[in-house]
């Protein structure tokens, strides 16, 4: 299969094509959020790996930041494709300090932080999930 991601009319969608060249399905994350472009992957049991974001604010006052700061969270999400369930999301948020963080603040809390800036997902030979991110350094493992 060949899959990526693509931004038509304002809409950015994942599309998958068979060795054909025939689209057979678009994916698209669960949960309202945004589909990030960096990545698009068909694990070997052929559900969809993505990413994606969500745009929220947080006080960040604790690390001396403003109280109402817009920041992009990271997502991982493993789609089914058929049904476009999703089956495991990881969420930045839930797992990472905003104070590991590298990001610098952005000069308006209307700016939106990208704390985090996830960049990749990919499962390992034992089926965990690894992902790697832009401005902090964790692991992601699946339970």
């Amino acid at each position: 299969m060949l899959t990526w991601i693509q931004y038509v009319n304002g809409i950015v969608e994942g599309v998958i094509d068979d060795d054909r060249y025939q689209q057979i399905a678009t994916v698209e994350p669960g949960g309202g959020y945004g589909l990030d472009i960096h990545e698009l992957l068909i694990t070997p049991s052929s559900k969809a790996l993505i990413l994606a974001t969500d745009i929220t604010t947080a006080n960040l006052a604790s690390i001396g930041g403003p109280a109402h700061q817009q920041r992009i969270n990271g997502i991982v999400q493993e789609i089914d494709i058929a049904t476009g369930k999703v089956l495991f999301q990881w969420n930045s948020a839930d797992h990472v300090p905003f104070s590991d963080s590298h990001a610098p603040m952005p000069s308006s809390s209307s700016t939106q932080w990208d704390w985090f800036h996830i960049n990749a997902a990919h499962l390992d030979t034992d089926g965990n999930l690894l992902s790697s991110f832009g401005w902090t350094w964790p692991l992601v493992r699946r339970p």
